[in-house]
C-alpha cells in the first residue's frame, strides 16, 4: 500500500514512520472491505454487467 519515501519522526521516546500511500491499491482495498461488510450484514446489490455478450 505504500510508495517509495518513507519518512521516520522520533518524539518523546516513540517513533512513527510515515509513507506515501498508493492511492489505486489503498482505494482497491477499501472497495474490498466495504463490500466484505456488506456481504456480512446482508446487504448485496445488485450490480450491472460489465459487457453484454452476444452469441
Amino acid at each position: 500500500m505504500t510508495g517509495g519515501i518513507a519518512q521516520t519522526v522520533r518524539l518523546d521516546g516513540e517513533e512513527v514512520t510515515f509513507t506515501k500511500a498508493n492511492l489505486t491499491a489503498l482505494n482497491a482495498l477499501i472497495a474490498e472491505y466495504e463490500t466484505a461488510c456488506a456481504r456480512a450484514s446482508g446487504k448485496t446489490s445488485r450490480g450491472r454487467a460489465r459487457c453484454a455478450r452476444w452469441g
